[in-house]
This record gives structure tokens, C-alpha cells and sequence, in this order.
């Protein structure tokens, strides 16, 4: 089959650095744009096709001075791309592609040789697999299309993927596999060719080679190697992956089928609305008659002269105009009101509207509501086609049947009842085993395998029986109420927090505070004092030693201790034998202080006034009264480039501002002249009075982060602990002010070394526990197939933004009143905003009294629904990725590895919005 598909597509890039490797003695090279900032874009070559031929190769190869030169997994059969990027059905070669940054190629090396044993389970022998080396810090593994029994297809990509991610990898935690490879056109760096940004050549290498250390494999890659003996054409397919591709390509073809018959009758829908209304559309209206508005330009919409043309030309085609009068009337409009560039010559702008418009008419181009809303001409609920919702994303339903289907290669399927039984033997051998003090137990055991009971219960047990104690790390949520049964009073304590705990809206004690002065230490804890068992009693408020105070007395119980997950980091866990944490404890380990300037200048003035507040020694030195101030100074009067429109400015843009206006004292010469008794930092009496106006302390993490950035900052790692942000005031009137974050990251205390932990998380992940704890993890992680029925229907509606609003919730209300009556035992899962307002729809009696709800993240580790039969799930959750930047910045900062921290927003046009 390979002879009838002999074409590929090759491309090339570079850097203009580059340019002296790939045209060595050239005195004129290739041209680069230049970029708004002054730097050059990469030079870029078009996808040209060619013979697959080594001859053909060699040529495009040396043209480039063989660097950066790419060509496809995929054979084509023609030697044209057809017109318009019309699909084309092709072979192509199974690819993995592992890729992992942060560990230099380590991470990747290891979840190669995991993916290896996958595919050598799977029936693929190893004598048929071609592996290499990137040249940089990835692996990829390539299998030739006819081992697996394909045959050609114009979205094999897509069935590829489909089978990874459904068969080969399921539910395995491989980090460093690249999923975004399975494209129609993939550019594959040729073998043997250079990898321009580290020097190194991709080659082909042996698997017994991949078990080499990194740095012996990226050694081989100074030279490409020639004469390496490829892998040849199959004796014969494999059954197994042959019936994984005939499964998977009957599933992609329904869902492909079904989108196209959805997606066409909602085009014909619109065209018919259109054609039979009296009018014109509200849209079309407003874009004759005022064209594109500056409010429109400057409020980000995705606006352009030629947009508006087609959006216009569709409408008047659908409403039965011809092509000339078409022109005669959006020509002047095009000249006139839909100009955005002024400076756009006339001429110019005449032919780009006359060849819009012959687009519209000579191909089958139809209206669609979609666009017009997105450039953000007025769209009207009085319009007749807005109840047809024309041009949204229309829903698609699948229900998809789990049961019955093959576990994944290499792993074991059991049910829940044998998982159940091993949790507390698999505990229990690891108490026991002698390197249970230097590593760590994960257990990530899908959720109604009683993680936390089975623990419980071998807690209970070895109490019992050899008196050891065991602390239980929880979220405050999930307190002894929902831990504890009766038999298990005798053996298990809760601590009770020093403030008590307070009912959210009634602000009444739900537990009373044991603490005599509640309200006074509550105020030091939110300035930032760290209130300990040694300087509790030296403030002049309370004057009880550690043995006389109720809040300390509790902490001599000798039982079992149900706790704060806050409690890892304090010096009570070496009364333990061993440790057990209950759910993710990433945000545990991060501390965030918050600086203002009021906070700056309320420091500076005590200071000056002889005043020795915030653990700082009473001599301040200048060079650390310099940086406060230029610190204030930043706070005070932010340039322009720093405006509330951005939510997180990294610790390289804060720095650069205090060095722009220390003007001849650099801040590495600042930070070079603060004293060490500038760092000194020890525990003092507060008097009452000072309570209220104190600022946290906030110097020596300021010093230590600011050290960290001039001096020691990985060039490759962009992540940041210290930032320069935005946040409403709190008094009146609101106002925008900005913020100093520092981040850091909590250290675990010398009493944990050498206890042993056990972690219960059904989403753990054991390489970031390994960062964290600093121990070698060992994970239990078993696979139980589902076996529940799942309805999916997927919609733009269901959006949080879009579920907020009335007309979007109206719609859903009657499927869920439906379905939450038919079973009452129904638990409704959506976004936190959305909960309340869903409490008063079941309250005015539109939705039935039975229906639970709750919003997301907040079940975790909770057995409270698992009775329930039916569970609704309204949007989907999604993470913050600021939020995920800033966690990362406190966690990984000191990386060795490169690491990015550039948000991409998702910027869809008109081809793909559907």
C-alpha cells in the first residue's frame, strides 16, 4: 500500500540566529520580519509536498543546512493538497510523543519505557518499533501503519488518538505524553537532522539504550547516526490493534456523521428563518446603517472590514439579492462606515469587498448568527431567528455504556470489593516494612473503595493492639461529625481550634474557642504573627503559661488525633507513630503575604520613631529603607503599563520597576548592603494597644525572595514567588489598588523526618508528592472499571458565565426537574455561584424538595451521597490558570528546568467555532 501513497509534506523553520548555521559563508541570508518589540520572527517555510524518496529528502535536507527540518508521518496519495484544505485520506505511521521539560528529558526517558512495555503487551514486537531521541528533551516512538492493520483514512489522526487514550493509556499517569500530535498535517523532525536549539541531532537509538542516564543519550546525539538498522514491513498485523482500529473507526465516523447532519440542518434552518421574515435582522440592520462602531473596535471584538462584508453579502444572498446588487450596495459601505484601517487605500479595499463577495456567491457560503454576535453588531431577543438559536453551539448527546469493555493493556482489572480488602493490607505492609520512615504510601484508589474507612479501621486496630497512634490529616470541613461512629470515641481525639468555629452567616459558635482572648489573638493571627505556645503568654493581654491555658492542656491526649491538614507542618506530629492525609494537600504547603503601602510606610515610621515591631532589629539599615521605599513608590504611583487590566505581573516586572527607580544604586547593590541584623528576627511581647495597626512580617521573606531573584534565578525557570497585583480596596468608595504578593512555601518541620505517611487521593499525583515531601513514593493504584451509565450532552450553553443568566437557566430547569423527580435520590453537582441561586428555585417549588446540591470541589473525600442513584452535573469545573501559575511559582521556583508561564488565550475565528 505504501506505493500508492508516495507523498508527504515537508516545512522548515529558524530563528535568525540561526541563519549563519544554515547558509555558513552566505554574506546575504534569508530576511526576518521584525517585531513590534524590535526582535525578528522565525523564518518560515510554506508546506510543500514532495516524493517520499530518499533523493527528495537529501534535497530539502541540505537546502536548510539540515536543521529544523520536518516532514509528515502521513503518505498522501496526490501530489497536490486538494483546494480549499478539503480532506484527503492518507496512511500514516503510529507516533507517541513524550515530551517533559521540567526534567531535561529524565521524565520523558522514564514514561517512554513505560509506554514501550505497553505496546510490547499489546502484540507489537520490539523489532517493529523505530524509537528516538528528539535532540532536545523528548522521545518518540514510531510504528509503521501496516504492523497495526490500518487502512487509509482521511482522519486516522483522530482514531489513533481515540485509541490511546481509550485503550493503550488508560488510566495511566504518563506526565510527559504529548497528546496534540494527532493532526491531519504533523510536522515530524526528520532523523538525523539537527535540533537548532540545543545543537543535538534526533537519532534513532536501541531500547536497551533508553535505560542510559540522560546525559549519555543526549552525549550520542553530538552526531547522527547513518547506518542504523530499521525495522522492516510486519510478517503479519496485530489482531489485537487491528480490532481497536475498526471499533474506534466506526465510533469517529457516527460522531463525525451526526455533527455534519447537525451543522447542516442548523445552516438550512437559518437560511429558511432569514428568507421568510418581513425585515431584515437587528444585526444587519444596525451593520447598514452605523457599519463597525470605535465602542465595537475598542471593546476587543473580532471585527474586520472583510468579516463584516461576508456577514453582510450572506444575509442579502439568503434574503434572494444578486450578486451585482450585492456590490452596488456594499461597496460605499466598505469605502465608508466598515473601514477600521483608515490609512487602507481605496482601491485596495474596493477589490478585497468585490472578492468577498464573489466568494458568498460562487461557493456555498450561508448566514449564520454566530458571526455577527461575535463582532458584536446588536442581536435581539424580538428577532424572529434568536429563538432558533441559530449559529450556537448546538447540543450533541451520546450516551456511552461502560461495562463489558477490556481493562487496559498491562494493568489488572478488580472490583471494588477486592480493592476494598487490599487497602489495609497494602497499609499495613507498608507500616511494617523497615524503609517506611523514607517513603511514602499513595494510594489512589477510585472513590467507593473506602480509602479512609479501611485506614480507619487498621488505625483502630493497631491503637488496640500495639498502642500506636496515628494522625489523621483532613480538611476542616470534614471533621470527627462525619468521621467518627460510636465504638470509636475511646480511641479517637479532635483537636479544638484555638478560635473556635463560627457559623458562616449567624457568626454564632458552632464550637466555642478555648482561648480566653479570641478576638485579640484573632487580630495578631491576621496581621501575620505566628501565635506559639511560647509567645502566646507573653502578651500583655494573657499571662497563662503553656500548662495552665485549656487550648494547650488538650494537646497532652494520647489517642488518636483527628486533625487540620495545617497540623503537617507543626512539631506535634513526632508524638506519632505514623501519618495518614486524607485528599489533596497541595494549597497546605503555600503561605501568602500580602503588602501595601500602608503597610510600608506604618513600618517605616515606627522604625524611625525607635519603635522595634515584625521580629526586625531596631537598626535598620539605608540600603533596606531604600528598597521599602522605592517599594512604596510602586505602590503609590504604578506606571502606565501596569493597569488593573492585568490580574498577575511576574517578579521580573516588579523587579525591573524598583531598578527604573533606584536610579544610580542598582538593587543588587542595595541588596548587597543590607546587614545581616537586618534579618534577625525573634519573638517580642505586643502590647494591646499596638494590635490594631501593627503591619504583618513581611521583611525577611521579602529579603529572602528578592536575594533569590537577583542572584539565583534558574535562567530557564520563569516562575516567580513575588508579584505585583491588583485588588478592590475595602472602604468607600471601592477603589482599584495594587498589591505586593509574596508566596512562599512551607517547609516541613525536622519532626517528620523519618515518619512513615500514608496519602489517600484518588487524583494524586506521585511525582509532585515526591517534590513535595522530598521522599520516593510508593503508589497503589488499582484499576476498577466503571460500570454506570453515562449521558453526556455537550453545549456553549452550559458555560458558567451562560448558566448565570436567567434565559440559559430556564432552558435546563425543565430536563432536571424531570430527571430529579423520576429519581428522587438525585444529587445536582454545579458551580459554586450557581448553588444558592438553585436553593430558591427548589424553595419557590420549581425544582422538587428531594434534589441535593452541591458545588464542585466540594465532595472530595465526602461519602455523604453514596447512596444516591443518579447524579446531574451542570457545566464543568475548571481551574483558575492564574491561580494555577501563582502555586506553581511557590512550589517549583528554585527548578533547575525550563519552565514557561505564558497563558495562551483561546482565540476561536469563524472555521472553528463550531
Amino acid at each position: 500500500m505504501a506505493e500508492q501513497f508516495p507523498y508527504r509534506d515537508y516545512w522548515h523553520y529558524h530563528a535568525k540566529d540561526d541563519c549563519a548555521r544554515i547558509y555558513p559563508g552566505r554574506k546575504k541570508r534569508c530576511r526576518h520580519a521584525r517585531n513590534g518589540d524590535g526582535t525578528y520572527a522565525d523564518k518560515r517555510t510554506k508546506w510543500t509536498r514532495h516524493p517520499d524518496d530518499p533523493v527528495e529528502e537529501e534535497k530539502f535536507r541540505s537546502r536548510f543546512g539540515n536543521g529544523n527540518v520536518f516532514r509528515t508521518p502521513q503518505r498522501y496519495r496526490n501530489p497536490e493538497r486538494p483546494p480549499n484544505g478539503a480532506p484527503e485520506p492518507f496512511v500514516s505511521d503510529f507516533m507517541m510523543d513524550f515530551d517533559h521539560g521540567e526534567s531535561n528529558g529524565e521524565t520523558a526517558r522514564l514514561d517512554t519505557i513505560a509506554a514501550l512495555d505497553l505496546l510490547e503487551k499489546s502484540g507489537i514486537p520490539p523489532e517493529n518499533i523505530l524509537l528516538t531521541y528528539s535532540g532536545s528533551k523528548g522521545f518518540h516512538i514510531e510504528v509503521d501503519y501496516r504492523v497495526l492493520g490500518v487502512h487509509p483514512h482521511p482522519e486516522l489522526h483522530k482514531i489513533y488518538k481515540a485509541m490511546i487514550e481509550g485503550e493503550l493509556l488508560s488510566n495511566m499517569n504518563l506526565s510527559s505524553f504529548d497528546g496534540s500530535i494527532y493532526t491531519s498535517r504533523r510536522q515530524w523532525r526528520m532523523i538525523n537532522s539537527i535540533h537548532l536549539a540545543t545543537g543535538l541531532y534526533k537519532i534513532p537509538i536501541g531500547i536497551e539504550e533508553l535505560y542510559l542516564p540522560i546525559n549519555a543519550i543526549r552525549e550520542m546525539a553530538e552526531s547522527p547516526r547513518r547506518d542504523w538498522p530499521f525495522p522492516g514491513p510486519p510478517s503479519h498485523p496485530s489482531p489485537m490493534w487491528n480490532a481497536w482500529f475498526e471499533r474506534y473507526m466506526v465510533l469517529i465516523e457516527q460522531e463525525k456523521e451526526s455533527s455534519t447532519v447537525r451543522k447542516a440542518e442548523a445552516l438550512q434552518e437559518a437560511q429558511n428563518s432569514l428568507r421568510s421574515m418581513a425585515g431584515l435582522p437587528p444585526c444587519v440592520e444596525a451593520a447598514l446603517k452605523h457599519g463597525i462602531t470605535e465602542e465595537m473596535v475598542k471593546s476587543g471584538a473580532e471585527i474586520t472590514r472583510n468579516r463584516a462584508t461576508m456577514f453582510l453579502a450572506t444575509a442579502l444572498k439568503a434574503k434572494g439579492r444578486e450578486m451585482e446588487t450585492v456590490k452596488s450596495k456594499l461597496l460605499p459601505l466598505a469605502e465608508s462606515i466598515l473601514r477600521v484601517d483608515k490609512s487602507a487605500p481605496i482601491q485596495q479595499v474596493k477589490s478585497s469587498t468585490i472578492s468577498c463577495i464573489n466568494t458568498v456567491f460562487n461557493h456555498d457560503y450561508k448566514f449564520n448568527c454566530g458571526l455577527p454576535r461575535k463582532m458584536g453588531f446588536p442581536c435581539l431577543s424580538s428577532c424572529p431567528l434568536h429563538g432558533h438559536r441559530i449559529g450556537k453551539q448546538r447540543r450533541s448527546r451520546s450516551v456511552i455504556e461502560i461495562h463489558g469493555r477490556p481493562h487496559p493493556v498491562g494493568r489488572e482489572e478488580k472490583t471494588i470489593e477486592q480493592v476494598r480488602e487490599e487497602i489495609p493490607g497494602k497499609a499495613l505492609e507498608y507500616l511494617q516494612s523497615p524503609d517506611a520512615g523514607g517513603k511514602i504510601l499513595l494510594i489512589t484508589a477510585p472513590p467507593g473503595t473506602h480509602k479512609t474507612l479501611g485506614i480507619k479501621k487498621l488505625a483502630n486496630e493497631l491503637f488496640k493492639e500495639k498502642q500506636m497512634r496515628c494522625i489523621f490529616l483532613r480538611s476542616f470541613r470534614d471533621s470527627a461529625l462525619n468521621f467518627q461512629e460510636a465504638e470509636d470515641k475511646e480511641i479517637w481525639f479532635e483537636p479544638i481550634p484555638r478560635l473556635g468555629v463560627k457559623h458562616k452567616s449567624t457568626g454564632e459558635y458552632l464550637i466555642k474557642p478555648l482561648c480566653l482572648f479570641p478576638d485579640e489573638v484573632s487580630e495578631l493571627i491576621a496581621k501575620g504573627y505566628l501565635i506559639t505556645r511560647h509567645g502566646c503568654g507573653r502578651n500583655d493581654f494573657c499571662r497563662l503559661k503553656p500548662h495552665e491555658c485549656s487550648y494547650f492542656r488538650q494537646f497532652k491526649n494520647k489517642k488518636n488525633w483527628i486533625a487540620d491538614r495545617s497540623f503537617l507542618f507543626t512539631s506535634y506530629v513526632k508524638s506519632f507513630n505514623y501519618i495518614v492525609i486524607d485528599e489533596d494537600i497541595i494549597d497546605t504547603f503555600v503561605e501568602e503575604i500580602t503588602i501595601k503601602s500602608r503597610d510600608i510606610r506604618n513600618f517605616l515610621e515606627r522604625h524611625a520613631s525607635g519603635t522595634a515591631i515584625g521580629g526586625i532589629n531596631e537598626k535598620l539599615s539605608p540600603a533596606l529603607k531604600k528598597i521599602l521605599r522605592l517599594l512604596d513608590s510602586v505602590l503609590t504611583e504604578p506606571r502606565s503599563h501596569l493597569s488593573p487590566e492585568h490580574p498577575l505581573l511576574t517578579g521580573k516586572i516588579l523587579l525591573d520597576e524598583i531598578d527604573g527607580r533606584s536610579q544610580s544604586e542598582s538593587l543588587k547593590d542595595l541588596l548587597r548592603a543590607v546587614g545581616i541584623e537586618d534579618r534577625e528576627a525573634q519573638d517580642h511581647p505586643v502590647s494591646r494597644s499596638e494590635v490594631k495597626d501593627i503591619p504583618p512580617k513581611f521583611i525577611i521573606p521579602l529579603l529572602d525572595i528578592l536575594d533569590f531573584e537577583v542572584f539565583d534565578r534558574p535562567a530557564e525557570n520563569a516562575l516567580s514567588r513575588i508579584s505585583l497585583e491588583w485588588e478592590e480596596s475595602r472602604g468607600y468608595p471601592r477603589t482599584i489598588i495594587p498589591v505586593i504578593r509574596l508566596r512562599t512555601r512551607k517547609e516541613l518541620p525536622e519532626e517528620l523526618e523519618g515518619k512513615p505517611i500514608i496519602i489517600l487521593d484518588a487524583t494524586g499525583n506521585p511525582d509532585l508528592i515526591k517534590h513535595l515531601f522530598g521522599r520516593e513514593v510508593i503508589h497503589y493504584n488499582p484499576h476498577v472499571p466503571m460500570r454506570n451509565q453515562v449521558i453526556q450532552i455537550t453545549s456553549a450553553l452550559y458555560g458558567r458565565r451562560s448558566l448565570m443568566s436567567e434565559g440559559t437557566l430556564e432552558r435546563v430547569l425543565p430536563a432536571i426537574d424531570k430527571s430529579a423527580r423520576e429519581e428522587p435520590e438525585t444529587l445536582l453537582v454545579t458551580h459554586k455561584p450557581l448553588v444558592e441561586k438553585i436553593y430558591w428555585i427548589i424553595k419557590e417549588g420549581i425544582l422538587p424538595s428531594t434534589l441535593a446540591v452541591r458545588h464542585f470541589w466540594s465532595l472530595r473525600g465526602s461519602n455523604e451521597f453514596r447512596n444516591y442513584r443518579q447524579i446531574i452535573i451542570l457545566g464543568a469545573p475548571y481551574p483558575d490558570p492564574y491561580g494555577i501559575i501563582t502555586l506553581a511559582g511557590a512550589l517549583f521556583y528554585d527548578h533547575k528546568g525550563p519552565c514557561d508561564t505564558a497563558i495562551i488565550p483561546n482565540r476561536r475565528d469563524s472555521k472553528t467555532s463550531a
